[in-house]
């Protein structure tokens, strides 16, 4: 199924609420407030259907279908991508990735959906619910989801109730193998792999506004055993997007000091993140051109 290596969404606006003030009767004056949704309530990282964890290479998943939408919310306009895991009747699971836009109602409604132009065969959710009441707590709504392609055909839609899956700011750490590249002759290095990411990338916008695009991730990698680089940070660089959030799936690239770029592929596998599943890293120019890093558990500090 189709899903996009690349994610990118516009930055957000910071919503300023109005408070109004009246005064009514004789003998004494009321104060009332009235206050809108905030939108921005919706930001981040959701577990929208399913159980966790999702679908990863050497990392055992559930059965069921279930999708996570990391969200940014730039006035009332909605961007979010995500990641999806599908039951196939024949080939056990599959998992890719959905990139949805919408708006939210003053009243705090919201819809949001898949591209119309997609190809007929790729994968389409929509989903419509309420945001949140206050900045982490759930929200309800529901979906519909679809996927037409013949080699896992499969369609689902039900109420939501949608969980906060924790910001993967924070440091992560564990051991692993680089192995040379197909074909090599080489032996592989055992390495420790150490990395500290941040969720959500702010800069100043038109009129002094501060924006904050939630997708979007910095930081920083340290590896010990490697013959050809040891440190390494997320360089971002628009329009190309260095390193992501995607619902459940973390995509950082780190420019490495020897040139060389790393892939670094992971899964969020609880709401917590306490950990990440790391899927592999594939390194691409450089001395280490071809030379992957074998899937390991990194846990956060």
């Amino acid at each position: 199924m189709p899903g996009p290596t690349r994610f990118k969404t516009a930055q957000f606006a910071c919503i300023v609420f109005a408070l109004s003030l009246a005064g009514c009767g004789s003998g004494g004056v009321s104060i009332g407030t009235t206050s809108s949704p905030d939108p921005t309530f919706l930001e981040g990282n959701w577990l929208v259907v399913g159980e966790l964890p999702f679908l990863g290479y050497g990392h055992p998943a559930n059965n069921s279908f279930g999708t996570a939408l990391t969200f940014t919310i730039i006035g009332d306009q909605i961007a979010a991508g995500g990641s999806t895991q599908i039951p196939c009747s024949s080939s056990g699971m599959a998992g890719g990735g959905v990139v949805l836009t919408g708006t939210v109602g003053p009243d705090g409604s919201f819809s949001a959906q898949t591209a119309a132009t997609l190809p007929a065969d790729a994968a389409t959710l929509q989903i419509k619910g309420t945001v949140p009441s206050a900045t982490g707590q759930s929200w309800i709504g529901s979906y519909t989801f679809s996927n037409p392609d013949p080699g896992c055909p499969f369609t689902s839609s039900g109420p939501i109730t949608a969980v906060r899956i924790a910001d993967v700011t924070g440091t992560y750490s564990g051991t692993t193998s680089l192995s040379p590249s197909l074909g090599s002759t080489g032996t592989a290095q055992p390495v420790s792999v150490s990395f500290t990411l941040q969720q959500g990338q702010a800069s100043s916008g038109p009129a002094g506004t501060q924006s904050v695009n939630e997708a979007v991730l910095t930081g920083t990698i340290a590896v010990q055993g490697s013959s050809c680089f040891s440190t390494g940070q997320i360089v971002q660089a628009v329009p190309a997007i260095e390193g992501n959030v995607l619902g459940t799936r973390v995509v950082p690239v780190f420019t490495m000091n020897d040139g060389s770029h790393l892939l670094l592929t992971s899964n969020i596998e609880d709401t917590t993140v306490s950990k990440l599943g790391v899927i592999g890293a594939a390194v691409s120019g450089g001395k280490c051109d071809g030379q992957f890093i074998e899937s390991f558990e990194a846990s956060r500090q």
